[in-house]
C-alpha cells in the first residue's frame, strides 16, 4: 500500500509539473531573402506589438533565418527587418498563438545607389614679385 501512495504521488507530480509546463507564448520564424531567392544572413529583425508589451530583436543565420521567441499571443504583430544595402521590409498583421509557431517570409531589395562626384581644381600659383 505504501508503495502504491508513492507511486501515486509521484504520478500526480508529473501530470501536475507538465500541465504547468505548458507555453503561453508563441513564436515568429522569419525567413529573410534578397530578390533572387537567395539567404540573406545579418538582417536584423524586430517583432512588437502595438497590444502587448513585446519587442524582441534577432539576427539572421547563414540560412537568412532567425527565430524569435517569447512572444505574448496577438494578431498585430509587425516583423521589421532591414540589413545594409537593402531597403527595410515589413509583415504585418503577424498572427502569433500559444505554443503555436508562425511563419513570416520577407524579401529585401537592393537599397538605391547614389553617387555623387566632387571635382576639385588646385588654382593656378601666381607669382606677385615678377612683372614678367
Amino acid at each position: 500500500m505504501k508503495r502504491f501512495l508513492v507511486l501515486l504521488t509521484t504520478l500526480l507530480l508529473v501530470v501536475t509539473g507538465s500541465a504547468f509546463a505548458q507555453s503561453t507564448t508563441g513564436t515568429i520564424n522569419v525567413i529573410v531573402t534578397d530578390a533572387s531567392g537567395a539567404a540573406l544572413p545579418g538582417v536584423t529583425v524586430t517583432a512588437s506589438a502595438a497590444d502587448t508589451t513585446t519587442r524582441r530583436t534577432e539576427i539572421t543565420g547563414a540560412d537568412g533565418s532567425a527565430t524569435i521567441v517569447q512572444l505574448e499571443p496577438s494578431g498585430q504583430y509587425v516583423v521589421d527587418a532591414g540589413l545594409e544595402g537593402f531597403g527595410k521590409a515589413q509583415a504585418r498583421n503577424v498572427l502569433v498563438r500559444s505554443a503555436q509557431q508562425a511563419t513570416v517570409r520577407i524579401t529585401l531589395t537592393m537599397a538605391a545607389v547614389s553617387d555623387s562626384i566632387t571635382v576639385t581644381a588646385d588654382s593656378p600659383i601666381v607669382d606677385t614679385t615678377s612683372a614678367t
